[in-house]
């Protein structure tokens, strides 16, 4: 076990395969060997092996959290969205305070078209961790796809006061904040995100922002 570890950590994926495998041949109801090995398959991306690796340990302990979460977590990758949803729910009713489960629940609904559903799943990441960032910024998405600016606006504020380090909140505040008309507040908003992040300019992902408040403070 320590060997196969040291050459996961090497980054010898194949040798440690074979690690666990002859681990297995003695010893084939080991949950956490079952594991391991689907965790190496998904790191290399063969996800149909891992989700299979994951399945075994499951049905040798069907309560064993770690490949509950990253079965869900490999039938995201193969697209199979219902059953993602149904293992993370799974995951839940163990341990109801796992955060990342929740957060990705909240990723998995939103690819359902469950919006609210998906709004709560990122309420209940911030309510256990107000500090997750991507919680914030997708809950404000959400609400913005929803066409609910305002909605959206009020999570950015919140989201920025807590993490005013974060480029991509501040710059989606100034986005809404243009949708709202409140361009120099959007200016505002904008200069922070360039000030945190200087690639964004490069990549003419803020200039195009840009762009549209200068057209929009010229109609004033």
């Amino acid at each position: 076990m320590k060997q196969s570890n040291k050459l996961v950590d090497q980054g010898k994926y194949p040798e440690a395969l074979e690690c666990y495998d002859k681990i297995l041949e003695k010893d084939p109801e080991n949950a956490d060997i079952w594991y391991n090995k689907g965790v190496i398959l998904t790191e290399i991306g063969k996800n149909q092996y891992a989700l299979e690796a994951y399945e075994k340990a499951l049905r040798i302990d069907p309560n064993h959290i770690p490949s509950l979460y990253n079965k869900a977590n490999t039938l995201e990758k193969l697209e199979k969205h219902q059953e993602a949803l149904y293992s993370f729910d799974k995951a839940l009713k163990i341990n109801p305070k796992y955060v990342s489960a929740w957060y990705n629940r909240g990723v998995t609904l939103g690819k359902l078209e469950k919006h609210q559903e998906e709004i709560k799943s990122y309420e209940k990441v911030i309510e256990m961790d107000p500090n997750y960032t991507n919680a914030w910024f997708n809950l404000g998405s959400t609400f913005e796809s929803l066409g609910n600016h305002q909605e959206a606006l009020k999570i950015y504020q919140k989201a920025v006061h807590i993490n005013p380090n974060s480029a991509d909140l501040w710059y989606n505040q100034a986005n809404t904040l243009e949708k709202l008309g409140k361009h120099q507040e959007s200016i505002y908003s904008l200069d922070k995100t360039l000030e945190l992040d200087q690639i964004v300019w490069k990549h003419g992902i803020t200039n195009q922002l840009a762009l549209r408040i200068w057209k929009n403070t010229q109609k004033q």
